[in-house]
């Protein structure tokens, strides 16, 4: 539900990101939320798993929704370096941050 919910209030306080990416996005936050669940919940995955699953789909979600939308000038390919390659950095910090911080509010609780 975050995933849904952020991507438009933060476009309605500070006009980022721009409403023409803005479906792709929210396509993106909710794929990352509902993978990493279903993956924890369904599956009993690794929570560094889970996530590191869920940043997958949630970029492949992200380039189809592109692709679909058509949101991007010139080269696709171009368009997808210019665009992942600041991901890269952020994914990693996540891959690593979110399982850490989900463990230490989950600790000493019964999961």
């Amino acid at each position: 539900m975050v995933g849904l919910a952020a991507p438009l209030t933060n476009h309605l306080i500070t006009s980022y990101p721009q409403a023409l990416i803005l479906p792709s996005m929210t396509i993106e936050l909710v794929i990352y939320g509902f993978i990493s669940g279903w993956m924890r919940e369904k599956y009993s995955t690794n929570i560094f798993l889970s996530v590191a699953i869920a940043l997958i789909a949630g970029r492949v979600f992200f380039i189809l929704s592109v692709l679909i939308i058509g949101y991007f000038d010139g080269s696709f390919i171009n368009y997808i370096l210019t665009a992942m390659s600041p991901g890269i950095v952020a994914g990693l910090c996540q891959l690593v941050l979110l399982p850490l911080a989900v463990l230490y509010l989950l600790k000493g609780k019964s999961y």
